[in-house]
């Protein structure tokens, strides 16, 4: 069994440094990478699957909601967990339109961050947490299409 891949996007070199280094430092095993900005991200995410991506809502040029829209129409298969310490109840809405599986608010600890990555490998299995939302998605909208 191969580590579980894990991306970091946030344009704070702190953030993603002491998470990349924290989690060696626990010898947890996982691959971790980072990107300092949407775009960067996105390019990570063609040349290479992860299975979880760790995405900041602030950012400049694109923030986390625009880059979260791109891996939904690109189809990349990665769970997205978003990090902000602008929490609102439409950022969260958005986000979990989106195909986010969580909204998690900053700052946050490294512990309580791994906690959440390790709960969303745990429930990933055979069924993707990502397949499971789209199939969600998908019923959603036939429920919407009746009613609406």
């Amino acid at each position: 069994m191969h580590p579980a891949s894990i991306l970091m996007i946030d344009n704070e070199p702190i953030i993603y440094t002491s998470f990349a280094k924290w989690v060696t430092l626990q010898a947890i095993p996982w691959s971790v990478e980072t990107a300092s900005s949407g775009k960067e991200g996105l390019t990570r995410l063609r040349e290479k699957h992860f299975d979880v991506t760790i995405l900041d809502y602030q950012m400049p040029q694109m923030n986390g909601l625009e880059v979260l829209e791109q891996i939904a129409q690109a189809g990349f298969e990665t769970n997205v967990i978003m990090l902000t310490g602008f929490a609102t109840q439409r950022i969260a809405s958005q986000a979990a339109q989106l195909g986010a599986i969580a909204l998690l608010s900053k700052p946050i600890l490294n512990s309580e961050l791994v906690e959440k990555i390790q709960e969303v490998l745990k429930n990933q299995g055979s069924d993707r947490v990502c397949d499971r939302l789209k199939l969600f998605s998908a019923k959603r909208q036939k429920i919407q299409t009746y009613t609406g």
